[in-house]
């Protein structure tokens, strides 16, 4: 009796471990959809990535707060479709790499942080397209919502946002590519695309004039190993802790 327990015991432990391998290859796949459709512009098969109807879904975007599935939708389906209209020389590439994925102990959830690089289109201030060089963080949290694993929250940074041609991270590390636009060529926001509100501690990118990067104090943090998903620790955070 005592020997067909242990069998039970380990046949037990080896399905939860084959569960948290599936979940993370699961996991990466949700992961390389978003990449996908973001370089593509396809912006409501991003958002269909997301949690529907899980409270708390949640999307912070350079420090800009989109609260729930609506306000996923207002981020990527008006506010980015609108960006995006004309993309006549356009380009958002954004691949990741170094993925870091937590599995839950119960195969339920995950956490994931990964490094962004890639190229993105500006503009100079007499309308020409401008070339630029893009680094960030991407902090993902998902969910099996209704046995689909879903994106539960995201939170993207950027580092840095350099030009192609010319000085540079060490002397040009963060372009201002709405400040650079023509007024023409601006985006105005309507109502339907504003966020909700805006971080508590915004993200401190690469600066010439401070030492004071989060890249080099590791912010986000590392996701560390859990057992379930803490949904109350976690409901009422809006910054870069919302893993701790």
């Amino acid at each position: 009796m005592e020997e067909l327990t242990m069998l039970r015991n380990e046949v037990a432990e080896l399905t939860r471990r084959l569960e948290r391998m599936e979940a993370a290859r699961e996991v990466q796949n949700v992961l390389s959809r978003y990449v996908n459709y973001h370089t593509a512009s396809m912006q409501k098969e991003t958002a269909e990535l997301f949690c529907h109807h899980t409270p708390g879904t949640r999307l912070i975007f350079n420090g800009d707060i989109y609260d729930e599935w609506d306000g996923v939708m207002r981020h990527f389906v008006y506010r980015m479709s609108n960006a995006e209209e004309d993309l006549s020389g356009r380009l958002y590439w954004h691949d990741v790499v170094s993925p870091l994925i937590e599995v839950a102990g119960d195969a339920q959830s995950a956490k994931c942080i990964v490094s962004t690089h890639g190229a993105e289109t500006g503009w100079n201030p007499d309308g020409s397209l401008k070339a630029l060089w893009s680094w960030g963080k991407y902090r993902f949290d998902f969910l099996k919502e209704d046995g689909q694993w879903r994106i539960y929250r995201l939170e993207f940074h950027q580092c840095m946002n350099t030009p192609y041609e010319g000085k540079g991270w060490v002397e040009e590390p963060c372009y201002d590519l709405i400040g650079n636009a023509p007024a023409e060529l601006k985006v105005h926001e309507p109502e339907n695309c504003k966020p909700n509100r805006k971080t508590k501690h915004p993200y401190l990118p690469l600066s010439t004039t401070t030492p004071e990067c989060d890249v080099h104090n590791l912010r986000p943090s590392l996701p560390e190993p859990y057992d379930t998903y803490d949904f109350e620790g976690i409901k009422d955070e809006d910054d870069l802790d919302w893993h701790i």
